[in-house]
């Protein structure tokens, strides 16, 4: 028995001792590789002939091919929405002429408009000449109701309005300054003023030219006969202002 064991100690210690390898056929022992039965010893151990890849390298060609065809959709997207942006631009760009052209006819249908508006007026302006119904713009003027109006009809009767400003005044004196002394003065620049400006009244002739134009109207003969009858009209009118107020007042209280 004891035979036995030392012979076979020493076939192992005479033969190599290798450890196979299953997977690379390596003599570890050796530290160096042994074909396998079946293998090519110029076969490199590393090489990708061994190792299973074929998925990797399908999923890479896999993702080029994408890109390679998604690359020229995004390519003509971009190009397509820079032409519809310039595309947009010009449309605007011509909008942009037509409301110029509209605007330009619509000045120009405006300057129409006023120039027809200004022929229509001097047409009834000549017509109510020819037919004796002429208008002076200083009618609604009187009565006059305070100092302003006498300010600006002192300012007119130096211009060449004067003319018109004393045939309407004419007009409502009808040659008698008393009777129709309201119709120049309202009751507030009646009883607020008289001619000289005493008993803590405004004076009246102050105002030269609205003075002159008046007595031109009045058709008196002389300046001083003129301004006796202003000063009597004051008075007259003054009296039936206030008569004029006090029977109101009774009717009320009565």
């Amino acid at each position: 028995m004891e035979q036995s064991e030392k012979r076979l100690k020493t076939e192992i210690i005479d033969e190599d001792f290798i450890v196979p390898d299953h997977d690379r056929g390596y003599n570890v022992d050796n530290m160096k590789t042994e074909a396998i039965a079946g293998e090519d010893e110029t076969d490199d151990p590393f090489s990708d002939n061994d190792c299973d890849i074929g998925p990797v390298k399908n999923q890479f060609l896999v993702n080029e091919g994408i890109n390679e065809l998604t690359q020229p959709e995004n390519k003509l997207t971009k190009d397509s929405v820079i032409d519809e942006l310039l595309n947009m631009r010009i449309e605007l760009r011509n909008v942009n002429k037509k409301l110029q052209n509209v605007l330009l006819k619509q000045d120009h249908i405006l300057q129409e408009h006023s120039d027809l508006k200004k022929a229509m007026s001097d047409m009834c302006a000549l017509l109510k000449m020819n037919l004796g119904l002429t208008t002076d713009k200083f009618a609604d003027l009187f009565p006059l109701q305070d100092e302003e109006n006498l300010q600006y009809l002192e300012g007119q009767l130096q211009t060449e309005q004067r003319p018109n400003i004393i045939r309407q005044m004419r007009k409502l004196l009808c040659a008698n300054i008393t009777e129709n002394f309201s119709k120049i003065f309202s009751e507030k620049l009646i009883l607020s003023h008289n001619y000289d400006g005493i008993q803590n009244k405004k004076p009246i002739k102050v105002y030269e030219h609205f003075i002159a134009g008046l007595f031109e109207a009045s058709d008196l003969e002389s300046r001083e006969e003129f301004v006796v009858n202003i000063r009597s009209a004051y008075k007259i009118n003054k009296n039936r202002i206030h008569k004029s107020r006090s029977r109101k007042i009774r009717k009320r209280t009565s």
